[in-house]
C-alpha cells in the first residue's frame, strides 16, 4: 500500500476550507482507500465499487453525487471518465500517493 504523503492532509484541510469537495476515485480495492481516507483527512458515506457503477442510471449517480461524500473504487479507466461531474471543476492529479495513481478532485 502507498502512503500519502507528509503534505496531503494539510492540503486537504486547505481545500476545504476553500469550500473545494474533493473526492477518491481510484482502481484500488475498497478496503485500501477505506485505510486511506481518513489519513488525508477527507470523510465519506458512501462507497461505490466498479461493479456496481455499472448497474447506476445516470440519474441516480447525479444524486448520488449531488448529496454524498462518496469514493469510488475498484474503477476502470473508462469509468473514471465515465462519472459525469457536471458543473464541478475536475483536475486530475498525481499527488497523494507516493507511487501512487491519478486521482481526481
Amino acid at each position: 500500500m502507498d502512503l500519502p504523503w507528509a503534505e496531503v492532509h494539510e492540503a486537504m484541510a486547505i481545500c476545504k476550507r476553500a469550500g473545494i469537495r474533493a473526492m477518491m476515485i481510484t482502481g484500488d480495492n475498497a478496503y485500501t482507500a477505506v485505510i486511506i481516507v481518513p489519513k488525508i483527512g477527507m470523510k465519506y458515506n458512501s462507497i461505490i465499487n466498479g461493479g456496481e457503477l455499472e448497474k447506476i442510471s445516470d440519474q441516480k449517480l447525479e444524486e448520488i453525487l449531488a448529496t454524498d461524500d462518496i469514493f469510488f473504487a475498484r474503477m476502470a479507466s473508462n469509468q473514471i471518465l465515465s462519472i459525469n461531474l457536471d458543473s464541478e471543476i475536475v483536475i486530475p492529479y498525481k499527488l497523494f500517493f507516493k507511487n501512487g495513481a491519478p486521482g481526481m478532485i
